[in-house]
């Protein structure tokens, strides 16, 4: 069963929810949001407008085993199962009847990633409110356009929920699954975002030098290849560069200056994400 711990005040709006461990083996954001519901329930931290309502665990099961899913990925099957039989499709059944009591009206999923010094939050849509969410957490690298990737795709995930169901909604992604500094980043920027909303008295952090992104490419495994070289995250690609080549010899190469995102160099299975290409732009 999983637990939901929810806090309210006179004023009933804003109605937040925090989501983490949607992938059992990101246990840093758990830690962050527990502090935040420790501090809650003692006192230390007033609730003074709308309502929060933290899941520190989504999924239960591979968190005590410290595994990404059990049976199914659950942040590809995040909506309604008639006949739920993966694990995973019960564990989306029971969050979403949690959304749907809460009535909320904005959606945060929490991440961590395999690789040090990433941390960056997904601003999915670029109506105002998603725009004023994304920034509200002080962190320096906003990242647009990946529901333009996904388009063609019957996944269903926590943003794309959200959205469906008229939320504001955004996801941020913190350092390394077992990284220490990334509990204080994350504990960090959930209390930005309760302070940007006047939920809480807390002087938030500003960050005037943000960073915006824009995801164009998604690269998946769908036939054997490998790195030309080895790539770190963050690396600079020039137009031309060769980034991978197939089992046939055919070359992939950089159709314009770019950076790579979270290369994955060890063996991941077919159709899995492999690495991401992005581009700075200006707002």
């Amino acid at each position: 069963m999983i637990q939901s711990y929810t806090y309210t005040s006179d004023n009933p709006w804003p109605s937040l929810i925090f989501l983490w461990a949607i992938h059992g083996n990101e246990p840093c954001g758990t830690i962050a949001i527990n502090h935040i519901c420790n501090h809650l329930g003692s006192g230390e931290i007033q609730l003074i407008r709308g309502s929060l309502t933290c899941i520190p665990v989504c999924n239960p099961q591979a968190a005590s085993l410290n595994v990404r899913q059990i049976d199914r990925n659950l942040n590809r099957i995040f909506c309604h199962h008639n006949d739920p039989i993966a694990y995973e499709e019960k564990l989306a059944n029971e969050i979403i009847t949690i959304l749907q009591q809460t009535s909320y009206d904005i959606l945060v999923d929490c991440h961590s990633w395999h690789t040090s010094n990433a941390h960056f939050v997904f601003q999915d849509y670029d109506d105002p409110d998603t725009k004023y969410l994304a920034e509200s957490t002080g962190m320096k690298t906003i990242i647009h356009g990946r529901p333009a990737l996904y388009e063609t795709s019957n996944d269903m995930d926590t943003w794309s929920y959200a959205h469906s169901q008229g939320k504001t909604t955004i996801t941020i992604e913190w350092w390394q699954h077992d990284e220490p500094e990334a509990i204080t980043r994350t504990y960090n920027a959930l209390i930005n975002i309760l302070q940007s909303y006047n939920m809480i008295t807390w002087k938030p952090y500003i960050n005037p030098n943000q960073n915006h992104i824009q995801m164009y490419a998604i690269i998946k495994k769908e036939k054997l290849w490998h790195f030309v070289r080895y790539f770190s995250h963050w690396d600079y690609i020039a137009h031309g560069e060769h980034i991978i080549e197939y089992e046939d010899g055919s070359i992939y190469r950089a159709d314009r200056d770019c950076v790579i995102i979270l290369p994955k160099h060890y063996a991941t299975n077919l159709w899995q994400e492999r690495f991401y290409l992005w581009e700075y732009f200006d707002v």
